[in-house]
């Protein structure tokens, strides 16, 4: 093995960008996804009933038997929470009940149970509608966020713990938890932070390995982390993380690095750094990416001297290493590739579990008309409008119903970038309904607005 260090360049911080298996971590992190994706869109719609849920309720109808017993066993379980004989209980490990107050209170002991009980009774019964595979995933994700959403422990005034602070601190707790709250909801993705981010700064305690950056373009930053050993292997390592530009996940802090411990035993470490894209990056596409993680494989062999490089995909960055790898094999370069890893990657989607069982036609269309729609694309109905005649207003009506809503995505696209204000939330729901009404409303008007012809006598 021989030593090799980084070419001269900026360092770091740069600039943004045991356990269980792949299949299961994704599913693990498909809810985080579709709430990051919903937080975009509106999560409004997700409270929507849709064609899983009408499924579900005709599957429960057509079993009456089988439902009102289920329903028959609630109400007495009910009835023996309530005269206390009950043995229901939340599992040991369940940190939400842990308080002893839970136990030893006798209301709140049978609000946990009757909580128990009707998740119990919920879950049965979707287990017993015999869904499809993707109707069963959806299903079982909202069943189990609802009846996550509704346990008692959520509720500050009935958690034992919540309401004794209340007390201590004179209410002063809720009042920071719900500016703490708002301030979360201000801002995308509108969620509740998990964790204080201001405690974490990138190049201070998070992403700390020292490095260099040895390429930069439009869409991405090249770090090459400065070797640890006095040799290291030959061949080095690029590794291709998700388009989120979270790359200091793989170098979260010293002991806990994935970046410091591969250059700590002998290894050659670059990593991608992706752009956060905006509107102005709206054409950048698959072919962007994987031209990209191309031209950092040149990069990475120019720098180190290497014939070969071993490519490491993380996640979405998987798919986009995949590609390009299936590219050098096809255009014979795969003798460049010394190895080839993907993590936590999902290649073959027609049984994505949960993330593709949420991903709905709706997703997809606002998707598409989003990221590939451009304005000029609707302007030959707007010369065509102009063109028509005084007597042919009630179609030139109806087409520019059609021209308005073709133009609310382009607004939800470029707004942002002019405005500095965030208006997916309202703009979806725009052009969700205008794309619903135009029909209609551009087929009454033609009715309405179309001259009566009148027979006339020879």
């Amino acid at each position: 093995m021989t030593s090799q260090t980084a070419q001269p360049g900026a360092t770091l911080p740069a600039s943004a960008g045991t356990g269980p298996d792949s299949d299961q971590l994704a599913d693990q992190a498909a809810p985080l996804d579709a709430l990051l994706v919903d937080a975009a869109l509106s999560t409004f719609r997700r409270f929507a009933p849709d064609m899983s849920a009408a499924k579900l309720a005709v599957a429960l109808a057509r079993r009456p038997r089988a439902t009102g017993r289920r329903i028959g066993g609630l109400a007495a379980e009910l009835v023996r929470i309530g005269a206390g004989t009950s043995s229901l209980a939340p599992a040991t490990r369940d940190r939400r009940f842990a308080d002893p107050a839970w136990i030893h209170n006798p209301l709140l002991h049978r609000t946990v149970q009757a909580y128990l009980a009707a998740g119990r009774t919920t879950e049965e019964l979707v287990g017993e509608a015999t869904l499809g595979p993707r109707d069963d995933r959806r299903i079982r994700f909202g069943v189990e966020n609802l009846i996550e959403a509704l346990a008692p422990s959520n509720l500050p005034l009935v958690n034992p713990a919540s309401a004794k602070a209340a007390i201590d601190s004179g209410g002063l707790n809720l009042l920071r938890g719900g500016i703490s709250l708002a301030r979360d909801l201000a801002a995308p993705p509108r969620i509740p932070q998990m964790v204080d981010g201001s405690a974490f700064e990138v190049g201070r305690n998070i992403a700390v390995t020292p490095g260099a950056v040895v390429l930069r373009t439009e869409v991405l930053e090249l770090i090459q982390y400065r070797p640890q050993t006095g040799q290291v292997r030959e061949a080095p390592l690029l590794i291709v993380p998700p388009t989120i530009n979270k790359y200091y996940a793989l170098d979260l802090a010293p002991g806990r690095s994935l970046a410091e411990y591969l250059v700590q035993h002998g290894q050659q470490v670059f990593v991608i750094s992706w752009r956060n894209p905006d509107a102005r990056h709206a054409g950048w596409g698959l072919d962007t990416y994987v031209g990209e993680v191309l031209g950092a494989l040149d990069a990475v062999q120019r720098v180190t001297g290497a014939g070969q490089a071993a490519m490491v995909g993380v996640c979405a960055g998987g798919i986009i290493a995949s590609v390009a790898a299936a590219h050098l094999a096809a255009t014979g370069q795969g003798d460049r590739l010394a190895a080839f890893v993907l993590l936590v990657t999902v290649l073959d989607s027609a049984q994505a579990g949960t993330v593709g069982a949420l991903a709905g036609l709706y997703t997809l269309a606002v998707t598409l008309l989003c990221g590939w729609y451009q304005p000029w694309y609707a302007a030959w109905p707007l010369l065509f409008l102009a063109a028509l005649p005084a007597e042919r207003w009630s179609l030139a009506t109806a087409l520019a119903l059609t021209t308005g809503a073709l133009l609310v995505p382009v607004a939800i696209n470029y707004a942002p970038a002019l405005t500095g204000r965030d208006v997916h939330d309202i703009a979806i729901e725009v052009f969700a309904v205008v794309l619903l009404l135009t029909p209609l409303a551009g087929a009454v008007l033609v009715v309405r607005r179309s001259p009566m012809r009148r027979s006339s006598a020879t």
